[in-house]
């Protein structure tokens, strides 16, 4: 999952929504925000939102442009990569925190170092609740040995 910083970033579990009771992170950015652009780094293995348990496995950057258009790109560091993304841009209460079914989700990768998504629109929101933004991927470890010939 995609992490901001201590101050930005509130936990999964602390919603109530299909799937929230799960490690992960939401951010709440503004579209000025998002148009000044936020990152922040790609963690795994952060089980309970303990990143001192995860794996910094690269960075992620979250832009918009002046027509509230929002791009989330993903950059790997050496020896990873992803063959999944999944992001979430929508109006809080969050109501569903299953990766598959976030706003956008894009499967089949082959493990690329670097993904950029669609523009994504940025959400109008009623009364006081803000725009959240979930962004998840699945990432391989890349190795450079070749697996022993099965034994027939």
């Amino acid at each position: 999952f995609g992490y901001q910083n201590s101050d930005k970033s509130k936990t999964l579990n602390s919603q109530t929504g299909q799937g929230c009771n799960r490690w992960g992170w939401f951010e709440t950015p503004t579209l000025a925000e998002l148009q000044a652009g936020i990152s922040g780094p790609l963690y795994v293995g952060a089980g309970g939102n303990d990143i001192s348990k995860a794996t910094d496995v690269g960075i992620w950057v979250a832009t918009a442009n002046a027509a509230g258009k929002v791009t989330v790109s993903y950059q790997l560091s050496t020896g990873y990569a992803v063959t999944e993304v999944h992001v979430d841009l929508a109006c809080l209460p969050i109501d569903k925190c299953a990766p598959g079914q976030y706003t956008f989700g894009k499967s089949g990768l082959a493990d690329v170092a670097s993904f950029s998504t669609t523009p994504l629109t940025y959400p109008t929101c009623s009364g006081s609740n803000k725009p959240a933004l979930i962004v998840h991927a699945a990432v391989d470890k890349l190795t450079t040995g070749t697996c022993k010939a099965p034994i027939v």
